[in-house]
């Protein structure tokens, strides 16, 4: 099946982005890293502000970390949730996860949407538990269970780096990056940020539908990693999408969808 030239060009981006990634699980595993926070952006979720020391090295690698991912998260104001669907690390193995299932067995049978957004709303609650972790100092709790963190304890073979893991990867291969939609603290952060800049009236760079082409048959859809119900919108507002552009790709009348910037109200 051909690939089109879009989602080739994301494809690189990916693996780019992967490079950095592996490097620094090797040097966690090697042990010449110490902490893996030191170099995760997601440390704004386990840490925040609260972090913000420069006693040691370790201390400011960790408040650089800390500042990718509060840019990353301010960022979705104006492009949304671009970096999930580019540059994230473990969005990139559970894409490739589900995509290495043969096609006989790779479901696209979809989490009726009224569902779906009751499970979507998991990631908040989550988000919500670690921030009281964090102001009550025993943000460990979550860590325990961060697939982050997981990733370098693997060959240490912690129970939680192999409970999680094994999580993740099942779900990955039963259901379309399933801790995306709704585990993931980070996303939930960035959505929040989406919808502060609709309340300040802030352009954001948004899926369009051309209702004019689109003859509804509904295989973006069915091809939508977040499991989002394109035909709702003519301007995709849902924030959980990721801008794969796999609707674009996989739809049968080229130019239907697009992405522009766009404000709520217009």
């Amino acid at each position: 099946m051909m690939i089109c030239r879009s989602q080739l060009i994301r494809m690189l981006i990916q693996i780019l982005a992967l490079i950095p990634t592996f490097y620094v699980l090797y040097r966690l595993i090697i042990g010449t890293f110490q902490i893996v926070h030191a170099w995760c952006p997601y440390s704004v979720i386990c840490f925040g502000i609260y972090n913000f020391t420069f006693r040691s090295a370790i201390a400011v690698a960790m408040n650089l970390a800390i500042l990718a991912g509060m840019i990353i998260a301010f960022t979705t104001i104006f492009w949304g949730r671009k970096f999930c669907g580019y540059l994230c690390p473990l969005g990139t193995y559970l894409e490739a996860l589900f995509q290495l299932r043969s096609r006989k067995y790779r479901c696209r049978k979809r989490v009726p949407y009224y569902i779906e957004r009751k499970l979507a709303g998991i990631k908040y609650l989550v988000l919500a538990l670690n921030v009281a972790f964090v102001i009550n100092g025993i943000s460990y709790i979550y860590m325990s269970f961060c697939p982050v963190v997981a990733f370098p304890s693997l060959l240490r073979l912690t129970t939680g780096a192999i409970a999680i893991l094994a999580l993740i990867t099942i779900g990955g291969l039963l259901t379309e990056r399933m801790w995306c939609r709704w585990l993931c603290p980070f996303a939930a952060l960035m959505n929040i940020f989406q919808f502060l800049g609709g309340l300040f009236k802030i352009k954001r760079h948004k899926v369009i539908r051309n209702l004019e082409s689109c003859v509804e048959c509904g295989i973006c859809m069915q091809y939508c990693p977040m499991n989002i119900n394109l035909q709702e919108y003519e301007v995709v507002e849902n924030p959980d999408c990721i801008h794969c552009m796999m609707c674009a790709a996989k739809c049968p009348k080229p130019g239907t969808f697009t992405t522009k910037k766009h404000r709520s109200d217009d």
